[in-house]
């Protein structure tokens, strides 16, 4: 993927920014301003397409933990040899705290706190998976079924939203026959120690959170977010906010929305449009981690099209259109679409990108 991206880029001339950092996004009459450092954006649109997986969640026992204790989270670990000698709590038992109890329990006593969230009843790597389960799964039951066009989906949603997924490669017999213990959630600490929910006290080594993230959106200013911190939005449409839309949101439109083929649908209606002769600043586009934000010509969507950007020496004199599909670029390959239509070239004329994140750009 990250190589079809560049290759994308090379290939229409894209001037992409990157390592820049967004302070701020604020209203200006009836446009938008981006800051960017000393460098300032003026936009008739804003595409923020990024997810919420920005600022780590600490939760309120972490600070209370004795400090001998290493504590890490999900976020930061890359494998054992980050801790110290002894047994680990893995508190979260979503994907990341299995897969990672998982791995720790080879060489060490292992704790893995929280509630059983489910699992997906087969091996998604097994014939039968590859076959139909696993189509089955996230083309008609996450991409269809839930979203936010049914009624189950409505339903579903609130709770989707703050609740883990069900464990997709990591079965419970997998982790019970590695030797991973599980335990009630935490609760609190106590002289210095973990404290479960059922009142029992652990001794661990080390600590690693599985415990989630939270948006990482306040350079945002803008009246767009709820109380859990959360964008009100319409399937990535911000009606209070003409010109402002989002993609990559966890259930944006749908529970695969954040997945490539999800991403893929629902950015189609949340592409920026100006009306034919109507303003030409350029529509800012804040793109998936690393975090960035992109800034890129804004054409009309039903007018003429901006012109496709100067082609290398030696290329030839038509370029030919072409379209794309998740599958085809995760696959790094293009698929050409008959002649007639406005290109991708010319569609995505002018980008700039430029990094939006809470925390230190070192850190990345």
């Amino acid at each position: 993927m990250a190589d079809y991206l560049e290759a994308y880029a090379r290939r229409f001339a894209l001037p992409v920014r990157s390592g820049t950092r967004v302070e701020r996004l604020s209203r200006l009459g009836n446009g938008l301003v981006l800051i960017a450092g000393q460098v300032r954006f003026e936009a008739d649109s804003v595409v923020v397409a990024m997810s919420t997986y920005q600022r780590p969640r600490v939760p309120a026992f972490a600070r209370d933990l004795d400090a001998g204790i290493v504590q890490l989270h999900s976020f930061a670990y890359r494998g054992p040899a980050q801790l110290r000698e002894g047994g680990v709590l893995v508190v979260g038992a979503g994907n990341s705290g299995a897969e990672i109890a998982l791995e720790l329990a080879r060489g060490r006593r292992t704790w893995l706190a929280g509630r059983a969230i489910g699992e997906v009843p087969f091996r998604v790597a097994g014939l039968a998976a590859r076959l139909a389960l696993s189509p089955l799964v996230l083309r008609v039951l996450f991409h269809r079924a839930f979203s936010v066009d049914t009624a189950i989906g409505r339903r579903a949603r609130p709770r989707m939203l703050h609740e883990a997924a069900p464990l997709i490669r990591t079965k419970s017999r997998d982790l019970a026959a590695a030797g991973v213990v599980r335990v009630p959630r935490v609760v609190g600490a106590r002289e210095g120690l973990p404290l479960l929910q059922d009142g029992r006290v652990l001794e661990p080594a080390n600590v690693v959170r599985c415990t989630g993230f939270d948006p990482g959106l306040s350079w945002i200013d803008l009246p767009v977010f709820d109380a859990d911190g959360e964008p009100r939005h319409h399937s990535g449409l911000v009606p209070s906010e003409p010109g402002l839309y989002f993609v990559g949101l966890h259930f944006l439109h749908a529970f695969s929305s954040e997945m490539i083929h999800g991403v893929g649908r629902d950015a189609a209606p949340s592409r920026p449009r100006s009306p034919p002769g109507g303003s030409r600043r350029p529509a800012v586009q804040a793109a998936s981690r690393p975090t960035a934000a992109s800034v890129r010509k804004a054409g009309s969507w039903h007018g003429s099209w901006p012109p496709a950007p100067p082609l290398p020496a030696g290329s030839p004199a038509k370029v030919p259109s072409i379209r794309t599909t998740p599958e085809a670029a995760a696959r790094g390959r293009l698929r050409r679409r008959p002649q007639g239509g406005p290109s991708q070239a010319s569609r995505f004329a002018t980008w700039v990108s430029v990094q939006t994140c809470d925390f230190p750009v070192g850190s990345l």
